[in-house]
């Protein structure tokens, strides 16, 4: 049986965002081998792994530590666990595993596929950190057999810097959504309007810019239909972009937003909202919008890479500007406008896309046959 290791930063990402496949890949025939860091839904994670029977390998990783000394550990630590399980093929996602991960299994000579899921903070802008990170990423791809994309935006800048080749290079639609998942979120509540931010809370998701427009919005406009504002998604007081907890204080405080916290279950959020908002700078391919399209939900997004692919600006959601409260504070607007019936319809046309263009079935295809055509030519 041919071994896959499924390689990422943390174990949540690997379970909230893969699970799915690597139950595809089981009913495929491979065994599947998880090799991340913990983090703070480690405890459950485990828990849907050890009930699958996927084995698992905890790495220390330091997501923001730029100590060559922590890199060169964390990379003799994940050859000590590739040297145990011998895998025939790794699908890496996220900075540190497509990089320092694909070292090593350079190395040792194993087949790899990696994932562009996001480019981060460091290519926001030009700064020294942006070209670092676009070096290492020249050296470290040069070890995939593949390079996957979830947006043409990312693809195409990989390969006119030279950090892929135009062979390495395929898009994949996102990392896949069970819309099946999402059959029971519709909001029980009608008595208001309501939209939540579901993210990461650091600035490069558009926090800020929400907090300013519903200030705008309070200021310059009324509706007869209450309207209210949700916040959701975890604390990263560590990423230098990030939203202090004093600061939501601060808004709640306010009555700008009620935050709603973490949940690794989105399906409770989704369930008190109208309308998904995500302003953020750029994404690979936001998993967040293509489950609130999953659950009927309209969308307010930027008009930028990873949010647009999932957004025809009217049909089901709207397009705003990047960084631009203004222009955020228009998109709320335009959704208290209409007749409830056709946001609701805006829903349904979101999940038409999903279903037809993002699903679950399209992205474990694409993935099977690229291991299928590796392992074929090992």
């Amino acid at each position: 049986m041919k071994c896959i290791v499924i390689h990422a930063n943390v174990l949540w990402a690997i379970v909230n965002f893969r699970l799915e496949l690597i139950r595809f890949l089981q009913k495929s025939g491979y065994k599947v081998v998880c090799v991340s860091d913990t983090d703070n839904f480690s405890d459950l994670s485990l828990e849907k792994l050890n009930h699958y029977s996927i084995e698992f390998y905890k790495i220390p990783i330091g997501r923001k530590s730029l100590n060559p000394l922590a890199e060169i550990c964390y990379m003799y630590a994940l050859f000590s666990v590739y040297k145990r399980i011998k895998p025939d093929i790794i699908l890496s996602y996220s900075i540190k595993p497509n990089i320092f991960g694909n070292f090593v299994a350079r190395m040792m000579s194993i087949p790899v596929i990696s994932t562009i899921n996001g480019l981060g903070s460091g290519f926001l802008g030009k700064s020294w950190l942006r070209l670092l990170v676009q070096s290492l990423y020249k050296i470290g791809l040069t070890s995939a057999k593949i390079v996957f994309f979830q947006n043409s935006e990312d693809k195409s800048l990989f390969i006119n810097t030279g950090m892929v080749t135009p062979t390495q290079a395929r898009y994949i639609p996102g990392s896949g959504v069970n819309v099946e998942n999402f059959a029971d979120c519709a909001k029980t509540d009608s008595t208001n309007v309501s939209f939540c931010l579901i993210a990461r809370l650091i600035k490069d998701k558009g926090i800020l810019e929400y907090i300013d427009a519903i200030r705008l919005l309070r200021k310059n406009y009324s509706f007869e239909t209450d309207v209210v504002f949700y916040l959701a998604g975890a604390l990263d007081e560590g990423n230098p972009s990030g939203i202090s907890k004093e600061s939501i204080e601060v808004w709640g405080k306010e009555g700008l937003v009620h935050y709603l916290g973490v949940t690794d279950v989105i399906q409770d959020f989704l369930k008190c909202i109208d309308v998904v908002v995500l302003p953020s700078y750029r994404e690979g391919l936001s998993r967040v919008l293509l489950e609130a399209a999953s659950a009927k939900k309209a969308i307010i997004t930027t008009d930028t890479a990873g949010c647009r692919d999932v957004v025809d600006d009217g049909e089901n959601g709207f397009l705003v500007k990047v960084a631009s409260a203004e222009s955020l504070c228009e998109g709320f607007v335009k959704i208290l406008s209409l007749p409830s019936e056709t946001i609701k319809k805006m829903g349904e046309n979101g999940y038409t896309k999903v279903e037809t263009v993002f699903s679950q079935e399209t992205i474990n295809a694409l993935y099977l046959e690229a291991i299928r055509e590796i392992v074929k030519n090992a």
